[in-house]
């Protein structure tokens, strides 16, 4: 057995006993634990972790979606550490319909333009969803549609008051929880091939370093969550909205993302090709770009070209 599945196997047995004794040749797999960000203390012969941690499965997973998204989900894979669940999922075999890949542990999670995405062990959800579309129609709305998807999802579960910060962040109490970042390439034989990666901090906690405001569900509730019925209900959403993307309606999706819109009326800085420069923040034009109102003129700005930023 290699080192990551002894890992695996450790992490499992602490998460169900919460408190165990171990062999002197599991101690170093007990370091390797708390290096990938699991709180385990030593106490009175028994290593402990620090709070309560629902292991994610396969089947607890499906055992919360309906009938109808289960038919759909050809693979729904978990694994224990990955560099990327988006980067991973691309070597599984593309089918007729999805394929999902969740992990314990990332690596090497990746936000928009390259930002690393923390990812400590057993805390939050990292997963990936891949399916094909037999033409790139409104590909440029499904970052935006997505972090509906998980606002919807997330008030499905009484957490309210999620924004999502254009085009790809969701954003609660004001603070970053949760991102999106969706990669696509073509295949000869299924046509268009859509990765779309999410990243949402659950069940992390406040001693965290991270080199931006943030904030994570159970900081807001006060909490801890269960990450397997979250991301059923994720998928409950994201599958219905992938499915009918090519009837997607722009007038009515507005109407939800106005609602939604943390950026809406807030003065940002907008920073373009290393030229920066404040704005105002409008809206959504009908071709997924950001409007901003800079020196009484509007300007759109799309997603692959900027950074923004709020003014304080």
């Amino acid at each position: 057995m290699n080192k990551i599945n002894e890992e695996y196997l450790l992490y499992k047995k602490l998460c169900k006993n919460r408190s165990i004794r171990l062999k002197t040749d599991e101690l170093t797999l007990v370091e390797s634990l708390k290096k990938k960000g699991l709180s385990i203390i030593y106490k009175d012969g028994f290593y402990e972790l620090t709070e309560d941690i629902s292991i994610l499965s396969e089947s607890e997973i499906r055992s919360d979606l309906g009938i109808v998204e289960n038919s759909k989900i050809d693979k729904l894979k978990v694994i224990f550490k990955t560099g990327s669940t988006n980067h991973k999922i691309v070597n599984y075999s593309i089918n007729e319909f999805y394929t999902v890949l969740v992990a314990e542990y990332q690596s090497k999670g990746q936000g928009r333009r390259q930002k690393k995405w923390q990812s400590p062990l057993g805390a939050n959800l990292y997963f990936s969803v891949q399916f094909h579309l037999n033409e790139m129609v409104n590909i440029a709305f499904i970052p935006l549609i997505v972090a509906r998807s998980i606002c919807n999802a997330l008030s499905d579960q009484g957490i309210n008051n999620c924004k999502i910060k254009w085009p790809n962040d969701i954003y609660l109490d004001g603070k970053k929880i949760a991102g999106v970042l969706s990669e696509s390439r073509y295949c000869n034989e299924k046509g268009f091939i859509i990765v779309v990666g999410i990243g949402i901090n659950i069940n992390m906690y406040s001693e965290q370093k991270i080199d931006q405001e943030w904030s994570s569900i159970k900081i807001s509730q006060n909490k801890n969550f269960n990450r397997n019925t979250i991301l059923s209900s994720l998928l409950s959403r994201i599958i219905p909205d992938f499915d009918n993307i090519s009837e997607f309606n722009f007038e009515r999706f507005k109407q939800d993302w106005d609602f939604l819109d943390f950026l809406k009326d807030k003065s940002v800085c907008v920073l373009d090709d290393n030229v920066s420069y404040t704005a105002i923040a409008t809206g959504l034009a009908d071709d997924g770009a950001l409007i901003v109102l800079y020196k009484n003129k509007f300007r759109k700005i799309y997603s692959g070209e900027v950074s923004i930023k709020v003014t304080k």
